[in-house]
Protein backbone atom coordinates (compact mmCIF):
# COMPACT_ATOMS: atom_id res chain seq x y z
CA UNK A 1 0.00 0.00 0.00
CA UNK A 2 1.27 3.38 -0.43
CA UNK A 3 0.45 4.62 2.85
CA UNK A 4 3.46 2.63 3.81
CA UNK A 5 5.72 3.86 1.01
CA UNK A 6 7.85 5.33 3.63
CA UNK A 7 8.56 1.33 4.96
CA UNK A 8 9.67 0.26 1.56
CA UNK A 9 12.31 2.63 0.62
CA UNK A 10 15.77 1.41 2.32
CA UNK A 11 16.41 4.71 2.16
CA UNK A 12 14.29 6.16 4.96
CA UNK A 13 14.71 6.75 8.34
CA UNK A 14 12.03 4.89 10.28
CA UNK A 15 10.15 6.21 13.73
CA UNK A 16 10.16 4.26 16.93
CA UNK A 17 7.21 4.19 17.18
CA UNK A 18 3.78 4.29 14.53
CA UNK A 19 0.21 3.66 15.29
CA UNK A 20 -1.11 1.89 12.67
CA UNK A 21 -5.15 2.29 12.33
CA UNK A 22 -7.29 -0.26 10.54
CA UNK A 23 -9.15 -3.65 10.23
CA UNK A 24 -7.29 -6.84 11.51
CA UNK A 25 -5.17 -8.78 9.38
CA UNK A 26 -4.95 -6.06 6.49
CA UNK A 27 -2.64 -3.94 8.39
CA UNK A 28 -0.24 -6.78 9.77
CA UNK A 29 0.25 -8.36 6.11
CA UNK A 30 0.94 -5.00 4.62
CA UNK A 31 3.73 -4.32 6.71
CA UNK A 32 5.42 -7.70 6.69
CA UNK A 33 5.36 -7.06 2.49
CA UNK A 34 6.95 -3.71 2.82
CA UNK A 35 9.48 -4.81 5.27
CA UNK A 36 10.31 -7.91 2.74
CA UNK A 37 10.77 -4.89 0.11
CA UNK A 38 13.10 -3.05 2.40
CA UNK A 39 15.39 -6.07 2.09
CA UNK A 40 14.57 -7.33 5.71
CA UNK A 41 13.49 -11.36 5.54
CA UNK A 42 10.35 -11.49 7.83
CA UNK A 43 9.76 -15.19 7.83
CA UNK A 44 12.28 -17.32 10.82
CA UNK A 45 13.81 -13.82 11.45
CA UNK A 46 13.73 -13.35 14.90
CA UNK A 47 14.35 -10.11 15.21
CA UNK A 48 10.75 -9.26 13.61
CA UNK A 49 7.89 -10.35 15.65
CA UNK A 50 4.51 -10.52 15.17
CA UNK A 51 1.84 -10.38 18.25
CA UNK A 52 -1.94 -10.85 18.34
CA UNK A 53 -4.13 -10.47 20.88
CA UNK A 54 -7.65 -9.73 21.51
CA UNK A 55 -7.30 -7.36 24.46
CA UNK A 56 -3.70 -5.76 25.13
CA UNK A 57 -3.27 -6.40 28.69
CA UNK A 58 -0.40 -4.97 31.17
CA UNK A 59 1.17 -8.49 31.88
CA UNK A 60 1.48 -8.20 27.38
CA UNK A 61 3.05 -4.90 27.54
CA UNK A 62 5.35 -6.46 30.68
CA UNK A 63 6.26 -9.07 27.98
CA UNK A 64 6.73 -7.50 25.23
CA UNK A 65 9.36 -4.96 27.22
CA UNK A 66 11.45 -8.01 27.95
CA UNK A 67 11.79 -9.20 24.24
CA UNK A 68 12.63 -5.58 23.26
CA UNK A 69 15.52 -6.01 26.53
CA UNK A 70 16.67 -9.30 25.01
CA UNK A 71 17.52 -8.01 21.51
CA UNK A 72 21.41 -6.85 21.39
CA UNK A 73 21.94 -3.08 21.32
CA UNK A 74 23.03 -3.05 17.40
CA UNK A 75 20.27 -5.49 16.20
CA UNK A 76 17.39 -3.79 14.08
CA UNK A 77 14.30 -4.93 15.66
CA UNK A 78 10.45 -4.77 14.19
CA UNK A 79 7.46 -5.35 16.59
CA UNK A 80 4.45 -5.45 14.94
CA UNK A 81 1.27 -5.54 17.65
CA UNK A 82 -2.10 -6.02 17.03
CA UNK A 83 -5.08 -6.05 19.29
CA UNK A 84 -8.46 -5.01 19.12
CA UNK A 85 -8.46 -3.23 22.72
CA UNK A 86 -5.46 -1.83 24.74
CA UNK A 87 -5.71 -1.59 28.39
CA UNK A 88 -5.23 1.87 29.76
CA UNK A 89 -1.98 0.26 32.34
CA UNK A 90 -0.97 -1.45 29.29
CA UNK A 91 -0.69 1.69 27.27
CA UNK A 92 0.73 3.27 30.11
CA UNK A 93 3.35 0.88 29.71
CA UNK A 94 4.08 1.15 26.64
CA UNK A 95 4.66 4.69 27.37
CA UNK A 96 7.50 4.47 29.18
CA UNK A 97 9.28 2.03 26.95
CA UNK A 98 9.11 4.62 24.29
CA UNK A 99 10.62 7.27 25.77
CA UNK A 100 13.41 5.42 26.28
CA UNK A 101 13.56 3.26 23.11
CA UNK A 102 16.18 1.28 21.95
CA UNK A 103 17.87 2.86 18.99
CA UNK A 104 17.21 0.61 16.51
CA UNK A 105 13.86 -0.69 17.94
CA UNK A 106 11.05 0.11 16.24
CA UNK A 107 7.48 -0.43 16.67
CA UNK A 108 3.81 -0.62 15.06
CA UNK A 109 1.01 -0.81 17.36
CA UNK A 110 -2.16 -1.53 14.79
CA UNK A 111 -5.90 -0.38 16.34
CA UNK A 112 -8.77 -0.43 14.50
CA UNK A 113 -9.04 3.52 15.76
CA UNK A 114 -6.51 5.60 16.88
CA UNK A 115 -9.08 7.30 18.94
CA UNK A 116 -8.79 4.32 21.35
CA UNK A 117 -5.76 5.05 22.78
CA UNK A 118 -4.87 7.27 25.59
CA UNK A 119 -3.98 11.11 24.10
CA UNK A 120 -0.43 10.99 25.76
CA UNK A 121 0.17 7.75 23.36
CA UNK A 122 -1.36 8.86 20.13
CA UNK A 123 1.29 12.13 21.13
CA UNK A 124 3.92 9.86 21.03
CA UNK A 125 3.68 7.72 17.61
CA UNK A 126 3.60 8.52 13.84
CA UNK A 127 0.04 8.08 12.94
CA UNK A 128 -0.48 6.00 9.28
CA UNK A 129 -4.26 5.50 8.33
CA UNK A 130 -4.90 2.13 6.36
CA UNK A 131 -7.24 2.26 3.62
CA UNK A 132 -9.63 -0.38 3.72
CA UNK A 133 -13.33 -1.06 2.18
CA UNK A 134 -16.32 0.52 3.56
CA UNK A 135 -18.16 -2.25 6.39
CA UNK A 136 -21.37 -1.91 4.16
CA UNK A 137 -23.14 -4.81 6.27
CA UNK A 138 -22.56 -2.33 9.31
CA UNK A 139 -23.86 0.68 7.98
CA UNK A 140 -27.02 -0.93 6.50
CA UNK A 141 -27.76 -2.67 9.77
CA UNK A 142 -27.05 0.91 11.73
CA UNK A 143 -30.14 2.22 8.90
CA UNK A 144 -32.38 -1.18 9.56
CA UNK A 145 -32.00 -0.46 13.32
CA UNK A 146 -32.63 3.26 13.06
CA UNK A 147 -36.05 2.80 11.06
CA UNK A 148 -36.96 -0.14 13.72
CA UNK A 149 -39.28 0.32 16.73
CA UNK A 150 -37.79 -0.01 20.15
CA UNK A 151 -38.77 -3.47 20.61
CA UNK A 152 -37.93 -4.42 17.31
CA UNK A 153 -34.43 -3.28 18.04
CA UNK A 154 -33.97 -5.11 21.16
CA UNK A 155 -35.13 -8.34 19.56
CA UNK A 156 -32.68 -8.10 16.78
CA UNK A 157 -29.48 -6.98 19.03
CA UNK A 158 -30.23 -10.10 21.23
CA UNK A 159 -29.58 -12.25 18.05
CA UNK A 160 -26.70 -10.25 16.87
CA UNK A 161 -24.72 -11.13 20.47
CA UNK A 162 -26.35 -14.64 20.66
CA UNK A 163 -24.52 -15.08 17.42
CA UNK A 164 -21.10 -14.72 18.55
CA UNK A 165 -19.83 -17.88 20.38
CA UNK A 166 -17.80 -15.75 23.15
CA UNK A 167 -19.49 -13.70 26.10
CA UNK A 168 -20.80 -9.88 26.32
CA UNK A 169 -16.83 -9.00 27.41
CA UNK A 170 -14.74 -10.62 24.59
CA UNK A 171 -13.02 -8.49 22.54
CA UNK A 172 -14.47 -9.55 19.29
CA UNK A 173 -17.84 -8.81 20.39
CA UNK A 174 -16.82 -5.16 22.05
CA UNK A 175 -15.29 -4.54 18.60
CA UNK A 176 -18.63 -5.21 16.70
CA UNK A 177 -20.26 -2.86 19.47
CA UNK A 178 -17.59 -0.28 18.29
CA UNK A 179 -18.04 -0.43 14.66
CA UNK A 180 -22.15 -0.64 14.64
CA UNK A 181 -22.19 2.50 17.47
CA UNK A 182 -19.58 4.40 14.66
CA UNK A 183 -22.04 3.34 12.03
CA UNK A 184 -25.52 4.75 14.04
CA UNK A 185 -23.92 8.10 14.68
CA UNK A 186 -22.57 8.67 11.29
CA UNK A 187 -26.33 7.33 9.72
CA UNK A 188 -27.74 9.79 12.03
CA UNK A 189 -25.45 12.67 11.00
CA UNK A 190 -26.04 12.30 7.52
CA UNK A 191 -29.83 11.95 7.71
CA UNK A 192 -29.25 16.04 9.24
CA UNK A 193 -27.47 18.94 9.30
CA UNK A 194 -26.36 20.08 13.10
CA UNK A 195 -28.33 22.97 12.96
CA UNK A 196 -31.38 20.67 12.63
CA UNK A 197 -30.20 18.86 15.82
CA UNK A 198 -33.21 18.24 18.51
CA UNK A 199 -32.33 18.04 22.19
CA UNK A 200 -32.87 14.49 22.06
CA UNK A 201 -30.27 14.25 18.74
CA UNK A 202 -27.63 15.84 21.16
CA UNK A 203 -28.20 13.61 23.98
CA UNK A 204 -27.90 10.36 21.58
CA UNK A 205 -24.60 11.40 20.18
CA UNK A 206 -23.44 12.01 23.44
CA UNK A 207 -24.45 8.72 24.52
CA UNK A 208 -22.57 7.75 21.20
CA UNK A 209 -19.40 9.05 22.88
CA UNK A 210 -19.85 7.36 25.90
CA UNK A 211 -20.08 4.33 24.68
CA UNK A 212 -16.96 3.92 22.83
CA UNK A 213 -15.33 5.02 25.67
CA UNK A 214 -16.87 2.71 28.30
CA UNK A 215 -16.10 0.15 25.08
CA UNK A 216 -12.13 0.56 25.15
CA UNK A 217 -12.06 -0.91 28.95
CA UNK A 218 -11.98 -4.95 28.98
CA UNK A 219 -14.54 -5.28 31.59
CA UNK A 220 -17.11 -3.35 29.85
CA UNK A 221 -20.83 -5.06 29.83
CA UNK A 222 -21.46 -4.83 25.72
CA UNK A 223 -24.58 -6.14 26.16
CA UNK A 224 -25.91 -3.86 28.44
CA UNK A 225 -24.47 -0.78 26.31
CA UNK A 226 -25.59 -2.51 23.27
CA UNK A 227 -29.48 -2.74 24.84
CA UNK A 228 -29.11 1.08 26.11
CA UNK A 229 -28.33 2.35 22.80
CA UNK A 230 -31.32 0.81 21.12
CA UNK A 231 -33.48 2.13 23.61
CA UNK A 232 -32.92 5.78 23.16
CA UNK A 233 -32.25 5.71 19.18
Amino acid sequence: MEVLSFLRDKNSELAHFYIIEGARGLPEAALLAALESRGISTRGNPEVLVLSYESFLIEHAQDLRAKEKERGSDAQTFFIVSALSYAHEAQQALLKMFEEPRQDAHFFVIVPKAEHLLDTVRSRGALVRMISAENTDTVLLAKELLKATPAERLEKIKKLIASHEDDDTSGALREFARTLTSALARVLSESKTPRDYSSHDVFVFEEFLKAEKFLINRGAGVKMILEHLMLII
